[in-house]
């Protein structure tokens, strides 16, 4: 506890000091918002990806619609490093800037891990928006979302307690992640959610350094609910981090499209796509069809982005989370202090150079409010059908 509390103190003298560093400001032209391949009719065969608020995004097949959890409250800079200052839900901003249809089909919500800036705003929007929605995520998440009696389905996926159902892939941990709560083994199991054209799988992650290498803040884990639902940063506990491959099948129950979300950047032995849960390389140009990435300390982990890029070989890819977070999204749009986009587009144009076998795919840093429309892939591009473990 000491030394996390030396790591927040750090932190704040450092991000207060560089908080008044020159913000990149947006140009599309540069970093690559406008997309000149939208599919030329706009089939039902596509992939919908609406961002939203920091890491948060809805996507779409049909008429199946997950939700990874967006944030708009954005609380300033000051409470948050503080650590113990209460930072305050606005429901207004949500409202104004989530719109109900959006989520119109959404029945899951898949949270990677309970941090303010990914959770903060999710109790209101599952109460609000999405009241019928399935909440999955760490114990520590279900834990708090009891705490704001969100009276939604929530399942815990690695179980409440010892000896319950953990669904939770854990084989590309080859290490246990040193701040994670629940330490689990195994190749896990295909969510519980009933919906015979969406199959998705948890899988083992952990969070990165946030700034300079210093340890991640608010660790720690909720076992059970708090007596009282989270008001700090420091109380918005990281528990476990989950990472996220979602199949959206078609009429014959294969996989029309593949999406992996990275709820944080990881080395690589954490929170990567099983070989058995993708195609083979040997047969197929591409392994998911899109990976959502998380911008945000981007440069804290090493071969990041590489390692994750290599392993998914999405045909496309989405950054979030780079956007200044600690401004109202009703301010004009910066990206974050901390974040050189430069350098992160930079590094995504060198993975094309690669040597052996460079990725041929496209990306984009997903500005919120922003639709994303992807063509399903050709034959040629997706391969023979994998068998399912």
């Amino acid at each position: 506890m000491e030394s996390t509390t030396t790591a927040r103190v750090v932190t704040v003298a450092l991000l207060l000091v560089t908080s008044a560093a020159c913000h990149q400001y947006l140009d599309p032209r540069v970093y690559r918002q406008v997309r000149p391949d939208l599919p030329a009719e706009m089939s039902q065969d596509v992939l919908q990806v609406r961002a939203l608020g920091v890491h948060g995004f809805v996507v779409r097949y049909r008429d199946e619609a997950v939700l990874f959890p967006p944030m708009f409250s954005n609380p300033p800079l000051d409470r948050v490093a503080a650590g113990n200052r209460p930072l305050s839900e606005l429901h207004d901003e949500v409202d104004a800037h989530l719109r109900a249809e959006w989520l119109e089909g959404v029945s899951a919500v898949l949270v990677g891990h309970s941090h303010y800036d990914h959770f903060m705003d999710m109790p209101y929007i599952a109460q609000k928006y999405l009241p019928a929605a399935t909440l999955y995520g760490s114990r520590t998440a279900a834990s708090i979302l009891k705490a704001f009696a969100v009276p939604n389905p929530i399942v815990p996926v690695n179980g409440w307690k010892t000896g319950d159902k953990d669904w939770v892939d854990y084989r590309s941990c080859t290490k246990t992640p040193k701040e994670g709560c629940v330490k689990g083994s195994g190749a896990g199991d295909w969510l519980p959610q009933g919906r015979p054209s969406i199959r998705i799988r948890a899988l083992c992650s952990r969070h990165s350094s946030q700034f300079l290498g210093l340890p991640v803040t608010s660790q720690g884990c909720y076992d059970d609910p708090p007596a009282q639902a989270p008001r700090t940063a420091n109380e918005w506990k990281l528990g476990d981090t989950l990472a996220y491959l979602v199949e959206f099948l078609d009429a014959k129950g294969d996989p029309a499209f593949r999406v992996y979300y990275q709820d944080s950047p990881t080395d690589p032995e954490f929170g990567y796509v099983p070989s058995a849960l993708l195609p083979d390389p040997a047969t197929s140009a591409f392994g998911a069809d899109l990976a959502i990435l998380n911008g945000g300390a981007f440069d804290q982990v090493r071969d990041n982005p590489s390692g994750i890029v290599g392993n998914t070989n999405a045909r496309f890819v989405l950054f979030g989370h780079w956007e200044n977070f600690f401004r109202r999204p009703s301010k004009p749009m910066e990206s974050l202090f901390t974040i050189d986009l430069g350098d992160l587009r930079d590094r995504m144009n060198g993975i094309r150079l690669a040597g052996g076998r460079p990725w041929r795919g496209e990306y984009w840093f997903a500005t919120p409010g922003s639709l994303f429309v992807f063509a399903r892939a050709s034959a040629s591009e997706r391969g023979p059908a994998s068998p399912r473990p």
